[in-house]
């Protein structure tokens, strides 16, 4: 058993950057390098119902600022609503984009 939880660690560390915690499961997330930023969001969004500023700046490899910036963005554009304040804040997706 120990081999198989080792083996999952490795595993999980080679594609730690790909993976996104979710209400205490991690899940698999891949992406579009093609999209804009707001794109990657809202599939961010779409995919887990829910980001934090932390995961923006690790998955879109954003600056916390410019994550801070685009959040306010979709907010005013009314795809996300805050929820919480200081370090528990996060961004709830509230649907589709209206385009």
């Amino acid at each position: 058993m120990i081999h198989g939880l080792e083996h999952f660690r490795i595993r999980f560390a080679q594609y730690a950057n790909n993976f996104i915690l979710v209400g205490g499961v991690a899940a698999y997330l891949q992406l579009d390098e093609s999209l804009t930023d707001e794109e990657k969001i809202v599939e961010l969004g779409i995919s887990f119902g829910e980001v934090r500023i932390k995961d923006l700046i690790e998955k879109i490899s954003i600056s916390r600022n410019t994550a801070t910036r685009k959040m306010n963005i979709l907010i005013e554009r009314k795809l996300f609503e805050r929820k919480g304040k200081g370090a528990g804040v996060f961004f709830k997706y509230k649907g589709k984009k209206d385009e």
